[in-house]
């Protein structure tokens, strides 16, 4: 989870908070800016939630890979909102998935990158002052794919995911919340996701825990034990696998440590509406 302030935003995936790593804060033009990274996988769906305990009314637009959305209000009653899919039409919506990049060897096809926000999910919650509700009459539309030179590809690594958005999924009614933005953002969460292999190689997140294999473990069981006449000297080293250490026989021997090797403002969309869920 990511906080500030009143403010929390996470990522659930697959039913899952998400955990994040190298969680930064950094102060850009009077709004805090609140920065994670979060593992991904391929064919994932996924939420955003946000949640505000001020008890101020305040809206929270949600960007994918720099695209907008969708949005949430956030006031007494309703202060821990979410969003799972683009709606699309007032009556369903498609739900966010984690997907591959379209990479292509078109040499026509210029787009990069380094200079992109692809890889990226972020929320922007600012005070607003809520002037009505209307039934919604304009939806968000689908991106269109995205390819990318794979020559070209700059300033991120080769197994960046992006945002897809799977099947329609029905659901009731929403409406359109009318709101009036009170200054800047109060906040940006965002969280940059990669797979959770590509983390761990850049040393984001943590390592796998190590686990002994049965052939270490039965070379360890075959070892000879010394004669009786000869002590072994203080620089020899027993090492021990962790599926031996329950025999009492070695817990006098030496054991040794195991290291692993090792700006974009909201898009003003309905002149400062929200589709909402009523």
């Amino acid at each position: 989870m990511l906080n500030y302030q009143t403010f929390t935003s996470w990522i659930v995936i697959d039913g899952q908070t998400a955990d994040v790593f190298n969680v930064e804060h950094r102060d850009v033009d009077g709004t805090m800016h609140v920065t994670c990274w979060l593992p991904s996988e391929a064919g994932k769906k996924f939420q955003v939630h946000f949640k505000d305990r001020s008890g101020l009314p305040s809206s929270a637009y949600v960007y994918l890979d720099g695209n907008i959305s969708g949005g949430r209000v956030l006031r007494r009653g309703k202060a821990n909102r979410s969003l799972e899919g683009l709606r699309v039409s007032p009556t369903a919506y498609r739900p966010f998935v984690f997907s591959n990049l379209n990479l292509t060897d078109e040499e026509e096809t210029v787009q990069t990158l380094g200079a992109s926000k692809i890889g990226q999910i972020e929320v922007t919650i600012t005070f607003v002052k809520i002037l009505g509700e209307k039934p919604t009459t304009r939806m968000y539309e689908v991106p269109a794919e995205q390819k990318f030179n794979e020559k070209a590809k700059k300033g991120i690594d080769h197994q960046t995911r992006h945002v897809r958005f799977g099947d329609i999924v029905q659901t009731r009614a929403v409406h359109t919340v009318k709101t009036k933005s009170l200054g800047k953002p109060a906040v940006r969460f965002i969280f940059r996701y990669r797979p959770l292999e590509v983390l761990r190689a850049h040393g984001i997140a943590p390592q796998a825990a190590p686990v002994a294999s049965a052939s270490s473990s039965q070379r360890t069981r075959k070892r000879e034990p010394f004669p009786e006449d000869v002590k072994p000297r203080i620089n020899e080293v027993l090492v021990l696998s962790d599926s031996e250490d329950e025999h009492p026989a070695r817990k006098q021997r030496k054991r040794v440590k195991r290291e692993n090797n090792v700006k974009r403002e909201p898009l003003n969309i309905l002149s400062g509406e929200v589709i909402d869920l009523t």
